[in-house]
């Protein structure tokens, strides 16, 4: 089994770090931070801004500073996030991609190392992630979940819903040089689409570890936007239906969650149909728990 002292004998940098980041300079310094304190060192930190108008780059600059590893890129326009994170893997040179986003943290120091040592550990895996808190302020409450965690049940819920949390996966630069980079004629879902292509050449795997804290606020995304997010979802799961199992299963859940996106005020008309979504339908390798702050 191979041990960090292997691994960071590696030739430098090991991993590549990729942040896409559009104004949001005021959480930067929390998602840089949560970075730079892993105990694993052997990666390069990729930071995309996507020609943000505020002082994102003022605050990138002061990390890079202190800390040689940090590269920073700047998109000349606003481009969609599909763009910009394939800008970042241009530039990475790790035999391994690790992302972030700006409005996450990584919470656990060791999250980096265990991800790594697992790929190296497991040759037939293309992927690891973990799960996730998200914490909701205004409602004063936190939820914690955890995606389905081995090869057999990411590919049983693969049509179900996206299996990884984006912000959490460490995955095999070898396995984008196979199945394309992220699809930029995607107007969303370009995660779940890379995940559907990955399954395809090799296994799939998430740590059943809470290492991702979100902070839920201003950043929500609303109806609309949810809805247009399902939209793609839908096309992707008929796309990929003779790869994965449980295509009317999926479809069906997807597209209740799209009706209930799209038109909210039908939940109260059909109340039980979507409570059997909920309470059937999503517990389909996925373990949530809802506490107080």
């Amino acid at each position: 089994m191979k041990n960090q002292a292997n691994i960071d004998e590696q030739k430098s940098p090991y991993v590549s770090i990729i942040m896409s980041t559009y104004n949001r300079a005021n959480l930067l310094p929390r998602a840089i931070e949560s970075v730079l304190n892993q105990t694993y060192k052997n990666f390069e930190f990729i930071i995309v801004d996507d020609a943000s108008p505020d002082n994102t780059e003022e605050v990138v600059r002061q990390y890079q500073k202190k800390d040689g590893r940090i590269i920073y890129l700047k998109n000349q326009s606003n481009s969609k996030i599909q763009i910009t994170l394939n800008n970042g893997l241009r530039a990475a040179k790790g035999k391994y991609i690790a992302r972030i986003d700006d409005d996450d943290a990584w919470m656990d120091a060791e999250k980096l190392k265990k991800q790594i040592e697992f790929l190296e550990n497991n040759p037939d895996y293309m992927i690891v992630g973990t799960g996730s808190t998200a914490i909701f302020k205004a409602k004063g409450i936190k939820i914690q979940s955890l995606k389905p965690r081995t090869d057999e049940e990411i590919r049983a819920a693969m049509l179900l819903g996206c299996p990884f949390l984006h912000p959490s996966v460490v995955y095999r630069r070898s396995a984008i040089q196979k199945v394309g980079m992220y699809d930029e004629s995607l107007k969303q879902a370009e995660d779940y689409d890379l995940w559907m292509r990955m399954g395809k050449i090799g296994k799939m795997y998430n740590l059943p570890e809470y290492s991702i804290e979100s902070i839920v606020g201003e950043f929500n995304v609303g109806h609309r936007k949810r809805a247009e997010i399902l939209k793609f979802s839908l096309a992707l799961i008929k796309k990929y239906r003779h790869n994965y199992p449980n295509f009317y299963r999926g479809y069906f859940k997807n597209y209740l969650e799209y009706i209930d996106a799209s038109l909210p005020i039908l939940r109260k008309i059909f109340g039980p149909i979507f409570l059997f979504r909920r309470q059937v339908l999503d517990k389909f390798g996925k373990k949530m728990k809802i506490s107080k702050l």
